[in-house]
């Protein structure tokens, strides 16, 4: 696609214009136009520039390992926060369904990582905290 101008584009598969001498010129449609090919280039379809997009978009949904191990260990600290604000709940008499309903949430939400066998355990400690502290919940609700 060329650019003419600011706010002027011409379009891929454009057509050719010839030039004829004499009252009868006209504007005449290359026969490879409506084929779906770019216009100057053998070969290349209209479709062509989409593969860039998609690798693009490929390129984006691959984690980054430390992206990965970054949310974990957010997720580490959210649920760390979560068992505080537990812990001020019971504290105070006000235990909330909030407060457990964020725990759950948090806990759903845990990513999985294998690179760093350091970090997979203290979270799967964190988490174990968290499931101990969900499950005494729902007992003291049962009875």
């Amino acid at each position: 696609m060329r650019i003419d101008g600011p706010n002027g584009t011409n379009g891929v598969g454009a057509g050719k214009r010839t030039r004829k001498s004499g009252p009868s010129a006209a504007f005449e449609v290359d026969s490879d136009a409506g084929s779906g090919r770019a216009s100057g280039v053998p070969g290349v379809s209209v479709a062509a520039g989409l593969g860039g997009v998609d690798a693009i978009l490929a390129l984006q949904a691959v984690e980054d390992p430390f992206e990965r191990r970054r949310q974990a260990i957010r997720n580490g600290h959210d649920l760390l926060d979560a068992l505080d604000d537990l812990k001020l709940a019971v504290l105070e008499g006000r235990l909330g369904s909030s407060t457990l309903g964020r725990l759950e949430m948090l806990l759903d939400q845990r990513a999985e990582i294998a690179d760093d066998p350091g970090l997979v355990e203290v979270l799967d400690a964190i988490a174990l905290r968290v499931q101990v502290e969900l499950a005494k919940r729902s007992q003291r609700d049962a009875a």
